[in-house]
């Protein structure tokens, strides 16, 4: 398939990358089918399509401290105070949201 030949040939391309690319092609054609301008799309299903990578981030202790200074929530501070909290894991989901775990810095 087109699609799947295009994200192998992007060699500075990760698989959330990939992933993103592709998902950004089918919205298109799911876009088209929905409008009528498409019977199907030729691409809803494409074999090898990336799996997303979740990321982690650990921050340092001044960088904790600067984002510490800027929850104004006193319960979400109270939470991060109690648990230490210094690495987050993220992934993204539909929609351009961000579901957010937070995790007790590892020693």
């Amino acid at each position: 398939m087109h699609v799947t030949l295009w994200i192998e040939s992007e060699a500075n391309w990760g698989p959330t990358t990939g992933n993103d690319a592709v998902s950004t092609v089918q919205r298109a054609f799911n876009w088209a089918v929905k409008r009528g301008h498409l019977q199907h799309s030729p691409v809803s299903h494409v074999e090898g399509k990336p799996r997303r990578c979740r990321r982690q981030i650990v921050f340092n202790s001044d960088e904790w401290e600067e984002i510490r200074g800027e929850v104004k929530d006193r319960a979400l501070g109270d939470l991060t105070d109690a648990v230490d909290i210094k690495q987050l894991n993220v992934s993204k989901c539909s929609h351009h949201c961000c579901v957010v775990a937070l995790c007790p810095p590892i020693h």
